[in-house]
């Protein structure tokens, strides 16, 4: 079972199974599927949907904008509030340290908690957002296809999350991590929840 920290917000979630035949996983997100972000437009409701993808990252100020990311795994969807305009940005989060690969840092620096983070404080930033009115809150960091905890990604994604954040002074509200479960997450500009899906279980909002 996954983590519910609800940290400085007071937050209650417990997951309730769905009778269902749906696979757990419906997408891994460990480099096995790259999804690149596309944008999708609802001709009903006029709604545009941004799909961030493994390592990127995207912010908005048009407040309606649904920013989605799928099928989190061991990596850590971080996404981030302004308490006092309709702004909000959400990234992608692979893995914990840019030194483990500098050729990917330089090409997708989204994918590293310590290079992408600060790029979505910039943007966020950009957007008249500032830190003192951000309010951070996480999912993710599952142990997948890692039975005996060998290289512990999940973990070491969701630490080095926390120390970027920490080290710009951002404390997250609230989490859902941990576990082995999928989790595909979706926020809307103007309305500060982060809605997480999983196959099989119940939807929770956060």
């Amino acid at each position: 079972m996954p983590t519910v920290r609800p940290c400085r917000a007071t937050h209650q979630c417990t997951l309730k199974k769905r009778q269902t035949t749906m696979p757990l996983f419906d997408l891994i997100d460990d480099g096995v599927v790259l999804l690149p972000t596309e944008l999708k437009s609802d001709p009903k409701e006029k709604l545009m949907t941004i799909y961030v993808g493994i390592g990127e990252l995207a912010a908005s100020g048009e407040p309606g904008t649904v920013i989605k990311t799928l099928a989190l795994g061991s990596c850590v969807a971080v996404a981030i509030f302004s308490k006092k305009q309709p702004v909000a940005g959400l990234i992608h989060v692979q893995l914990p340290e840019s030194s483990i690969n500098k050729e990917l840092a330089a090409k997708r620096p989204g994918a590293f908690a310590d290079v992408g983070i600060p790029l979505l404080l910039a943007e966020m930033e950009k957007l008249g957002c500032k830190p003192a009115d951000m309010v951070v809150k996480l999912a993710g960091g599952a142990q997948v296809m890692d039975p005996n905890s060998t290289f512990n990604i999940g973990k070491r994604n969701y630490l080095a999350v926390k120390k970027a954040l920490w080290a710009n002074r951002l404390f997250p509200a609230s989490e859902e991590v941990g576990g082995e479960i999928s989790r595909t997450v979706t926020l809307t500009v103007g309305a500060n929840d982060l809605l997480i899906h999983t196959p099989g279980y119940e939807n929770r909002k956060i």
